[in-house]
């Protein structure tokens, strides 16, 4: 099977979160921005800051590999953990 590489710009968590969420899920550390699990690898890079306006929000890019089939789902658990909504 077919690896698929999907990069996403997480804004508004801290990379500690992502980085504990993929631990979480059965990842290994391989490198302070690297991990790697059951048919999935993932590259989590240094969180950086952005601005929106007046407000400063946390970064961080997040580079998933993994195989073809398990993609969508691997996205769409990754983004349910982190939906939130402001108020």
């Amino acid at each position: 099977m077919e690896f698929i590489e999907k990069k996403l710009e997480m804004r508004g968590m801290k990379r500690i979160e992502i980085v504990n969420y993929f631990i979480s899920i059965g990842g290994e550390i391989i490198s302070d921005e690297n991990f790697i699990g059951n048919w999935w690898e993932v590259d989590i890079a240094k969180e950086k800051t952005i601005t929106l306006g007046s407000l400063k929000i946390p970064a961080t890019i997040v580079v998933l590999s993994c195989r073809e089939d398990l993609l969508d789902g691997m996205i769409a658990d990754f983004r349910l953990r982190f939906l939130s909504a402001g108020g």
